[in-house]
């Protein structure tokens, strides 16, 4: 016969231990849950953190960025003034000294002068030009006006894309060519040259020429290499040349 108090003993036993285990396996997946939850808040306020510094980092560098300033006109009107003031007597007064000005060829009131930087080191150069011609070009040396390049009889001055200066001249059917460049320290440097020289007509009367590219002797297809490479045409003028963007504005 079956003893139903000791099957009821059994049976509450029985349930106890089962509670007991589900209450532990609550507790283990209530402690898990907090722990994901404590990790996954510790990670966001890390992350969190972390975009502000870079935030702040970001915004330090762009400060720092816009506290750059840049020279201005006035800066390069008081540094260029002896060649301002020069050019203001010969075209007011028509006379002055010759400093920077070529009494053979006076300015006048039509030269316009304007600061830009050909080489791109941060020191701006004075060009002066009159109509679509750039007349005289003028860097700083040593804080003070040097020329770089000027216009003349028979000469002329083009500013090429990349900062080269090409000035050119002919005399009679001789054409001579040089490309300059300002340096980092804006000294004044030779790049390259070349020189078609009339020498006269054969006895069937045809022109001939002697070539020379960096004062070495070249044939006429290595003189037309030169010629092609800074897209100098057989009237010696450059379409590399960016001219209008150099033409000065200001008035003397």
């Amino acid at each position: 016969m079956i003893n139903l108090g000791l099957l009821k003993k059994q049976i509450l036993l029985t349930i106890g231990v089962f509670a007991t285990l589900i209450g532990i396996s609550g507790c283990v997946d209530y402690k898990k849950y907090i722990d994901e939850r404590t990790l996954e808040e510790t990670t966001a306020v890390v992350d969190n953190e972390t975009e502000e510094t870079t935030q702040i980092e970001e915004t330090t560098v762009i400060e720092e960025t816009e506290t750059v300033d840049p020279k201005d006109d006035n800066y390069y009107m008081e540094k260029y003034a002896p060649v301002i003031e020069e050019y203001k007597s010969w075209i007011y007064n028509g006379t002055g000294d010759y400093g920077y000005v070529d009494p053979n060829i006076p300015p006048n009131k039509d030269s316009r002068y304007g600061f830009i930087d050909i080489n791109g080191n941060g020191s701006k150069e004075m060009i002066i030009s009159s109509d679509k011609y750039i007349d005289n070009i003028f860097t700083l040396n040593n804080e003070a006006p040097a020329y770089v390049a000027t216009s003349g009889i028979r000469i002329w001055i083009e500013i090429l894309d990349g900062g080269y200066i090409f000035q050119g001249s002919h005399s009679g059917r001789s054409y001579y060519y040089e490309i300059y460049q300002l340096d980092n320290n804006d000294k004044f440097i030779n790049v390259s040259s070349a020189i078609k020289e009339y020498n006269g007509n054969d006895k069937n009367g045809v022109d001939i020429f002697e070539y020379k590219v960096n004062d070495t002797d070249v044939s006429e297809s290595e003189f037309d290499m030169f010629c092609q490479e800074y897209a100098i045409d057989e009237n010696g003028v450059s379409a590399r040349g960016t001219d209008p963007m150099y033409l000065g504005t200001n008035e003397f």
